[in-house]
């Protein structure tokens, strides 16, 4: 079965490929759709082209963890945490530790 929203986000790429919100939503599509290597490809692609898109770091590393890949999902989360400093974005930052904490646990 084909996604509709799947295929919108595809075709607007086509017109804007360095829109990183696109990107982001197309690696969630991926996800819903079940095919969680493509969602993490996604989103390690987005990261080494726009690494200050801080979106990107939590929901990467938990598919990192849930594919039971917890050393990049931690590697991933401190550099989310650098990330957030940057950006002064406290929020992102304290869930990006928590995280970081538990699997340190």
């Amino acid at each position: 079965m084909t996604n509709p929203r799947k295929q919108q986000i595809i075709s607007m790429l086509q017109d804007e490929p360095a829109d990183t919100f696109l990107q982001y939503a197309l690696a969630i599509e991926h996800e819903k759709d079940g095919d969680i290597a493509e969602a993490v490809s996604s989103l390690e692609r987005l990261k080494n082209q726009a690494p200050e898109y801080l979106g990107l770091y939590l929901k990467l590393a938990t598919l990192l963890v849930d594919s039971n890949r917890l050393e990049e999902a931690m590697e991933v989360l401190k550099q989310g945490i650098v990330v957030a400093q940057k950006q002064g974005n406290r929020k992102a930052q304290g869930e990006l530790n928590e995280l970081l904490l538990g699997l340190e646990d």
